[in-house]
């Protein structure tokens, strides 16, 4: 359930699920909004019906008869005689299994009926053993209780990890392209620095991107923004990281890589992007700069931005060193 990105999934699908940890015959799970159900489960309408007349709940709610517990709650299970109910958060999300009625029978010794008696108070007058089958009831869930509100303990910390999770990655990538921004791509830059590895960083700017906001609008300019994200992964190898600093710049920094591997890969680049993007023509402007030393990463992003404009300078569409 942790490593999972589908919580709900993980609990309801596959070889194990929630119904072997709680034993019963269907559950269902509303997480974050959404609903999920084991087969055989209450129907979504009804589940709606169920939660509307729990009203609010805490801890867990459980019962194995609930026509006899809880009367106005029978008519939205009427397929089921047990309920073990439980809220997850406050937001409407809840946990909750469902058992079917089982029919007992209670061995008793002496018949307690007025057929039994003389009179109303007189004592019995046989302790025969009888049998009477009790219907409407599921099997006790016991200790099941405790353990729910366990399992929901769990779905809770599982989700607050997977948003805290979630917020790191926000953190490090850009939300448009999904690439990673200038805060991941200085952290990147401070342990290369850091390991005197050989490093080669290309700047890309687009050179008349502001006409295509201009002209066409922004949600244009984001399409063009996403597709030349797309396509420096596709001229970058696997192991490059391509990272948008904002705007319409960009920078490739690849690891082990020549002077002359670094021109040819800025080279591709340049090719593809003169290839209409989405439409529009756009060209970008390329520096590079190699370091075979330690340096700082605001160094290294300094002489590469200074590369850039100098591509800039010499009337654009092109590379500078």
């Amino acid at each position: 359930m942790v490593a999972s990105d589908d919580i709900a999934g993980s609990l309801l699908t596959g070889t194990f699920t929630v119904l072997d940890a709680i034993d019963a015959d269907a559950a269902a799970l509303r997480l974050d909004g959404v609903l999920s159900r084991t087969p055989g489960a209450p129907l979504p309408e009804q589940l709606d019906r169920l939660v509307d007349l729990l009203g609010p709940t805490d801890g867990a709610l459980a019962s194995a008869a609930v026509a006899t517990d809880f009367p106005g709650l029978a008519a939205a299970i009427p397929d089921f005689a047990g309920l073990l109910f439980v809220r997850l958060g406050m937001d409407g999300d809840y946990l909750a299994f469902f058992r079917r009625e089982v029919i007992q029978s209670i061995d008793w010794l002496g018949d307690l009926g007025a057929q039994n008696r003389a009179e109303v108070l007189s004592p019995r007058l046989s302790f025969s053993a009888w049998r009477e089958s009790v219907t409407g009831r599921s099997l006790p869930w016991d200790d099941l209780p405790r353990e729910a509100l366990a399992l929901a303990r769990d779905i809770e910390g599982a989700r607050l990890r997977r948003r805290e999770s979630r917020l790191a990655t926000l953190a490090m990538h850009d939300p448009l392209t999904g690439l990673s921004n200038r805060r991941s791509l200085m952290e990147e830059l401070d342990r290369v620095s850091t390991n005197s590895i050989d490093l080669s960083l290309l700047f890309i700017d687009l050179d008349n991107f502001k006409a295509v906001n201009d002209n066409f609008g922004h949600e244009a300019g984001d399409a063009v923004i996403v597709e030349t994200g797309r396509r420096l992964i596709e001229q970058t190898r696997a192991s490059d990281r391509v990272a948008r600093l904002g705007g319409d710049e960009f920078i490739v920094m690849a690891e082990s890589l020549s002077r002359a591997d670094a021109e040819a890969m800025a080279h591709r680049i340049a090719d593809s992007l003169r290839e209409p993007l989405d439409g529009r023509a756009v060209t970008a402007s390329i520096g590079i700069v190699t370091f075979d030393s330690q340096a700082s990463p605001a160094e290294m992003l300094e002489a590469a931005d200074a590369a850039m404009y100098r591509a800039k300078q010499s009337g654009r569409d092109g590379i500078s060193f």
